[in-house]
């Protein structure tokens, strides 16, 4: 979704979030579904909140990658994952290496927390590190087969049944709010304005549409590489979704192949520093 994450002035909220049927593929360097990069320091928060990355998310790279957030950095920053999901794997169907975080910078200049909490990945491990974690209630899950249906509550007992997760016959926990798909597919254009909303913590910009969703991306943030100010429209800005949104028509089970629309390239080191509330879509 965003290519770098900027945390390093104020905390940064990520939450109500579902990324489905996504393929990523990149040369090199770190990939997530959610995000390549998290710049932060300062003592700064980063919360990633109800966030879930389905099975039909497909990430390729030779390079370090996990469901949410390919790397970690900068120093003295804190990261928490809470009522989340990761179940993204490679093209073959393997596990990620990684669930939340792929590479994770040393003691020194890395996140100083990193706190897991009635979440599950299907992957090897939590992040790429082994240091300052806080585990609770939480798995990693070897074969996705074992938590279908209510088999789930028998390889995950100890997390939330009663008002979070609940599960699914013949298929995968989901939260227990869940909500239906609309059939808007992404055109290609970028919104002239939101739906609505001033971009405040009250009022924040309403995202109905992919075009509108395009503009957060393409508008309110801001290219690093040829910044000066290293600043962005987005900076302590709102925004929520009111829609689920489709960049591709995957009802064609080869969207993947049919030159998919292109959320943005691979070099880009566009920042967004904003807070985003996926409002359960």
């Amino acid at each position: 979704l965003f290519s770098v994450i900027d945390a390093w002035d104020a905390d940064r909220t990520i939450e109500n979030l579902r990324i489905s049927r996504a393929y990523l593929a990149a040369d090199t360097g770190y990939t997530g579904a959610i995000a390549g990069y998290v710049n932060s320091g300062n003592m700064k928060n980063v919360y990633f909140k109800n966030c879930y990355v389905d099975e039909t998310v497909i990430i390729e790279t030779p390079g370090m990658a996990s469901g949410f957030v390919g790397s970690l950095a900068y120093e003295s920053s804190y990261y928490t994952v809470e009522n989340s999901a990761s179940l993204a794997a490679k093209a073959d169907g393997s596990r990620l290496q990684y669930g939340f975080a792929g590479n994770v910078h040393d003691w020194k200049w890395g996140c100083k927390y990193f706190t897991v909490n009635n979440s599950f990945a299907y992957a090897d491990e939590y992040l790429g590190a082994s240091w300052g974690m806080g585990i609770t209630n939480s798995y990693l899950i070897s074969d996705l087969e074992s938590i279908k249906g209510e088999a789930a509550k028998t390889a995950m007992p100890d997390l939330n049944w009663d008002g979070v997760w609940q599960t699914n016959e013949g298929s995968y926990p989901t939260y227990v709010k869940e909500t239906e798909a609309p059939s808007k597919i992404w055109d290609g254009t970028v919104a002239g304005e939101y739906a609505g909303g001033t971009g405040t913590a009250d009022d924040p910009y309403i995202i109905e549409t992919p075009s509108q969703l395009a503009r957060m991306i393409k508008n309110d943030t801001i290219d690093t590489a040829d910044s000066g100010d290293k600043t962005s429209f987005s900076m302590g800005k709102y925004y929520k979704l009111a829609s689920d949104i489709y960049l591709n028509d995957i009802s064609d089970p080869d969207w993947r192949k049919n030159k998919p629309n292109q959320w943005y390239g691979s070099s880009t080191s566009c920042r967004f520093g904003g807070n985003l509330d996926g409002d359960g879509y």
